[in-house]
């Protein structure tokens, strides 16, 4: 009984750390763009560079935390990230030039992708397996919103007219996802991966086609229902799976594999998706957003939902 327990000390540890790192990530990626520019008169470009900087030097740490995780050990890789991860910090501030800035970026995202990779593979040895899928939702709560959606939607919404639906729209997603992660877990666990990953991606895609066809604010506010559930919930299903499919010995690398793919679609998403605006505007980009989650969903039912996805009780 007491191995079934998700609430144990090094569980709340563990959420604790990757809150603090990760509400420490999308508060500097939401704001150094503008720092740069504001105090050191940086261009543009530069200026996204001091920004992603963090994503590229997270990327750099990934590709070796998960191979050499066990050898080092997930404690001192963790507490060796959080030692950098604070020193960057506070590095910030005597910093007299914007390359310096940069610099201390990739380290900072270096310190990041180390820690984070440990923390997750630390708290999969934690979480029982036969509660993998419900144990994951929990630990991902611990994970600021991911908004990806989020830069082209502040826009979209203003360009229907009804800035204060975005607003709207953030605080039923935040809800909603978390109730997701909260409940999809443990059915997950249960029943099977197809049980929610299918409903999971017809959610998100329904979601961003409402987003699409939306010609008024109430359309956008009641996207956030399927979004929050689709998008809020797949993630920590998706890692779920990872894991669950995984040796125990390759925990780490699958983990920081996952990721490497999750930061290389947060830094080129935005990119390559921006530069189809222009011809296709906001409404088209949702629907090319739409039509990649299909995709993923095909990707999905290839890969193991035909094989494996639909068998409950085989988990661990």
């Amino acid at each position: 009984m007491e191995q079934q327990r998700l609430w144990t000390r090094d569980f709340v540890l563990a959420f604790l750390v990757n809150l603090t790192m990760s509400l420490t990530f999308y508060l500097l990626m939401t704001s150094m763009a503008g720092y740069a520019i504001e105090r050191f008169g940086a261009a543009d470009s530069v200026a996204g560079l001091a920004s992603s900087g963090f994503i590229i030097g997270a990327l750099i740490a990934r590709v070796f935390a998960g191979k050499y995780l066990d050898f080092i050990g997930r404690r001192r890789m963790i507490l060796g990230a959080l030692v950098v991860f604070v020193a960057c910090a506070a590095l910030y501030v005597p910093l007299t030039g914007v390359w310096a800035v940069i610099a201390v970026r990739v380290v900072h995202g270096i310190a990041l992708g180390a820690g984070n990779t440990a923390v997750m593979a630390a708290v999969q040895t934690i979480i029982p397996p036969a509660r993998r899928a419900e144990g994951t939702g929990y630990f991902g709560t611990s994970t600021t919103l991911a908004t990806a959606v989020g830069p082209f939607l502040a826009t979209h919404t203003a360009q229907l007219g009804a800035p204060d639906a975005a607003s709207a729209f953030f605080i039923l997603f935040a809800l909603v996802m978390l109730a997701a992660r909260l409940l999809v877990g443990r059915i997950q666990d249960r029943h099977g991966d197809d049980v929610v990953m299918y409903p999971i991606f017809a959610l998100f895609t329904l979601g961003l086609v409402l987003i699409a066809l939306a010609d008024s604010g109430w359309m956008i506010v009641v996207a956030a229902v399927p979004m929050g559930l689709g998008f809020g919930s797949l993630f920590p299903s998706a890692q779920a799976i990872a894991v669950t499919v995984t040796a125990p010995h390759r925990v780490g690398l699958a983990i920081s594999t996952f990721f490497i793919m999750l930061d290389l679609g947060t830094g080129l998403g935005p990119v390559v998706l921006g530069t189809l605006v222009p011809r296709l505007g906001l409404s088209g980009v949702y629907l090319i957003c739409a039509g990649l989650v299909v995709l993923a969903a095909g990707v999905y039912y290839l890969f193991h939902g035909r094989s494996r996805g639909g068998r409950p009780g085989t988990r661990g």
